[in-house]
Order: C-alpha cells, then structure tokens, then sequence
C-alpha cells in the first residue's frame, strides 16, 4: 500500500512480478510447444507486463511537484 522506494524502482519490482505470475514460469514449463514460440511468446508477456506496471506506476505514483493540499494559497 505504500511505497517509500523511487517509481523506477516499483515499476521494475512490479513487472518482473507480473511477468512471473502471468505466465513466464508457465511458458517455460510447456514442453509441448516449440522453443522458439516459448521465447517469443515469453518476451511478449514480458513486454506486455512492464508496460501495464508503468501504466499503473503512472496512475497510482504520489505527487512529487511540490504542491500539497495542505498548503494555504496566498
């Protein structure tokens, strides 16, 4: 729920969890498939987890710009 580590960091951390979760492990395991079509087909769920960590990083990060609600305007 909280994240005190940099949003590079998290989007890392959460799209190699993702990718392990997703089927990266499960790919490896089908045996019944071509090598080539486990790699590639690897690749793409791995892509396919990191850009969605990056979009819920984007969506989800704390504000850093400096504004707070908590300030009084002038």
């Amino acid at each position: 729920m909280v994240w005190n580590g940099s949003s590079r960091n998290l989007w890392l951390r959460l799209g190699t969890s993702l990718f392990i979760l997703v089927g990266g492990v499960f790919m490896f395991q089908s045996y019944w498939l071509p090598m080539e079509m486990r790699f590639f087909h690897s690749l793409e769920i791995l892509a396919d987890s990191v850009a969605y960590a990056g979009v819920l990083v984007l969506l989800f990060a704390r504000a850093t710009n400096g504004t707070s609600d908590s300030k009084a305007n002038p």
